[in-house]
């Protein structure tokens, strides 16, 4: 994949291809780093999870709200993972969660 790259820039007759090339090298080596964002939606899932089972133990609220938070929860911290884990196949994990929902 890197020998690749390096073939490409190195084939680039312009400044602007040889730019073109290396922006999307990099936004491409970006997808799968973890930032502060990553880290705050497994805090809030965590959170989510946590209230989700309460509600779920408890009399007062309606057991179909708690398992739609659960569910969500469980969505949530997939698409996390699969972000920073396999970040080629996120955009289209989206994409089937979106079709479904």
């Amino acid at each position: 994949m890197l020998a690749k790259a390096i073939k490409k820039v190195a084939a680039a007759t312009t400044d602007a291809q040889r730019s073109l090339i290396l922006t999307a090298g990099q936004y491409g080596n970006a997808l799968g780093q973890p930032t502060p964002h990553t880290a705050g939606f497994l805090i809030i899932t965590v959170a989510v999870l946590i209230i989700s089972v309460v509600m779920l133990r408890s009399k007062i609220f309606n057991k179909m709200t708690a398992y739609v938070g659960i569910l969500a929860c469980i969505i949530t911290f997939a698409d996390v993972i699969i972000l920073v884990i396999v970040p080629s196949i996120a955009g289209g994990f989206l994409m089937v969660i979106n079709i479904v929902l």
